[in-house]
């Protein structure tokens, strides 16, 4: 578990005999997943498409942003709206400013729900996981 978290001594090579097992069970896992959606998809298709004619109103919002001006102008009119920028303005402050806040540790964070493993990158980072008379590797 060391070498997990800390890496490899220079002189071990990698340990695929213990890797390889898990990632093919993994990747088996994952393709039958995939194909098990693929084929739902390809079956409710004609269904949703065709016959009950199911508006997707997440792909309306892209196909606005792509849309093509009715005018000279050079934006399409989603994006000429000030509702749209300060929707976008919003959270596009919020991750810049924390983005700042990761590489400068004294720089105040505006906490955002994250994941365990972010929070332990960081700690690990800022060498709080490490041994007191471990040496740093990189």
């Amino acid at each position: 578990m060391t070498w997990f978290s800390e890496g490899l001594p220079p002189d071990q090579a990698i340990p695929w005999e213990v890797w390889l097992p898990p990632l093919f069970w993994w990747i088996t896992f994952i393709g039958a997943l995939l194909t098990v959606s693929f084929c739902l998809v390809a079956i409710v298709r004609l269904q949703w498409i065709d016959r009950e004619r199911i508006v997707f109103p997440l792909a309306q919002i892209r196909l606005e942003m792509i849309a093509s001006p009715s005018d000279d102008r050079k934006l399409p009119a989603l994006m000429r709206a000030k509702i749209f920028w300060v929707g976008f303005s919003i959270p596009f402050l919020v991750v810049s400013w924390n983005i700042v806040s990761y590489f400068l540790l004294t720089f105040p964070e505006i906490p955002l729900k994250r994941s365990g493993k972010q929070k332990i990158l960081k700690m690990h980072s800022s060498g709080l996981l490490r041994k007191a008379n471990s040496p740093i590797r990189y």
